[in-house]
């Protein structure tokens, strides 16, 4: 069918530009790895393009449905179960992961395919943005355009997408034509120019951590001294030059966290109102929750307004109202405590062995991509909620069931 062979472009071409496309082509995958599964032409056809089911398979199955499967047995010991059953609801999506996995299996997935579609929606986005910041100023992200998205989400899906454009970008695959590589600088220096325009300080921070390394490893075999301190001076006057640029939103952070520790009693202080005091009373309520159920947690229930007895009331009501933490280590602590937080652990290790150490010797670039894929969610993780909101776990589950399909059917280079 023709629209198998153009799934997998179609998909990253619109999930940044088009409203719900993360999560009707997440859905689109999961019927489709359904299909596979009944289908026994489909099926033969699949296990066939990957060499079989394997062990391995279902353990990267079982370390990203982990979450989900956690959240919901913590409703045995949730205070509140209907509201565990809500928090692990929202994180369905990765349980889906092997059908999806199968879904891309089958497409036959072609890397260079889907990194120029992804190049050319995230360029497109860019220039929209650029217009938008030069007639009108910072765009404004709930009332959208073509597409309508939070600020914050958009932000964490243009570090991924910006992430992987980056790596292509400096990857010396001989086989990259210019036209490609020409493509996917200017698609990386779009995710500048988006990043910059949603004003959001913890996302392009982390572009540009991304940025660092990757830039380090891609130069490391030619590094001396003299370079070393050539490419640090280089990035100091980057780094100084976006830290001019975006001075006011790093001031007011920094006297927002003043404002928050200035006040002993934190209960409806206006401190706690402001973007970065919200979060530091957020981590605070979360950590005593830890500390005083260190095992077992408090189950995926819990939440930062419904913690009055650690002085939390005022986050509750009409000054601030969440429903998670804010970190997704924190996170894991208060709803989990120490067995969820290790397991999640060696979920993520397991992730990181499967999809970056082991196949980087022979699968390089997809390697490369699968880092670039978990250090943005660790990097937006540490102080945002990457696995809370519909849009980052369905990009999620098909980025990385999309990378592992490249990576078991033995596909190498772009």
């Amino acid at each position: 069918m023709i629209i198998i062979k153009f799934l997998i472009p179609l998909y990253f071409l619109c999930f940044l530009l088009v409203r719900g496309a993360t999560d009707a082509g997440w859905l689109a995958f999961t019927i489709l790895g359904i299909f596979c599964l009944a289908s026994p032409t489909a099926r033969a056809q699949t296990l066939a393009g990957i060499g079989g089911w394997t062990r391995q398979d279902t353990f990267v199955s079982l370390a990203v449905s982990s979450v989900f499967i956690f959240k919901l047995i913590s409703t045995l010991w949730a205070a509140t179960p209907r509201l565990a059953v809500a928090n692990a609801i929202w994180h369905i999506y990765l349980i889906t992961w092997p059908l999806v996995f199968l879904a891309m299996s089958y497409c036959k997935p072609k890397l260079n395919q889907a990194l120029q579609a992804l190049a050319w929606g995230l360029i497109l986005i860019g220039v929209w943005n650029m217009f938008a910041l030069l007639n009108e100023g910072i765009p404004q992200y709930h009332q959208g355009a073509f597409f309508n998205m939070n600020k914050g989400i958009l932000a964490e899906l243009v570090l991924i997408s910006g992430s992987w454009l980056l790596i292509v970008a400096t990857s010396d695959d001989q086989k990259m034509n210019r036209q490609s590589r020409f493509l996917f600088i200017v698609a990386t220096l779009c995710a500048w120019v988006v990043l910059y325009t949603t004003d959001r300080r913890t996302e392009w921070i982390g572009f540009f951590v991304i940025t660092v390394i990757i830039g380090f490893w891609r130069i490391r075999h030619v590094l001396n001294l003299t370079r070393s301190l050539a490419l640090l001076a280089g990035l100091m006057v980057i780094g100084v030059a976006f830290l001019y640029l975006r001075q006011e939103r790093l001031l007011l952070a920094y006297n927002e966290a003043l404002q928050y520790f200035s006040q002993a009693d934190k209960t409806n202080s206006i401190a706690i109102t402001t973007a970065v005091g919200a979060r530091l009373e957020m981590y605070r309520l979360g950590i005593s929750a830890f500390l005083d159920n260190p095992i077992l947690g408090m189950s995926a229930g819990v939440r930062p307004d419904l913690l009055p007895q650690y002085g939390g009331g005022g986050l509750g009501g009409d000054q601030f109202h969440h429903r998670h933490f804010h970190s997704e280590f924190i996170q894991a602590l208060a709803e989990g405590g120490i067995v969820w937080a290790t397991t999640f652990l060696i979920a993520i290790i397991y992730f990181i062995r499967k999809l970056i150490l082991e196949p980087f010797k022979t699968q390089g670039l997809a390697s490369m991509l699968a880092f670039g894929l978990v250090a943005s969610f660790i990097l937006a993780g540490s102080f945002s909620a990457s696995l809370i909101y519909n849009q980052p776990i369905a990009t999620f589950v098909v980025f990385s069931a999309f990378l592992w399909a490249i990576i078991r059917s033995n596909r190498t280079g772009i």
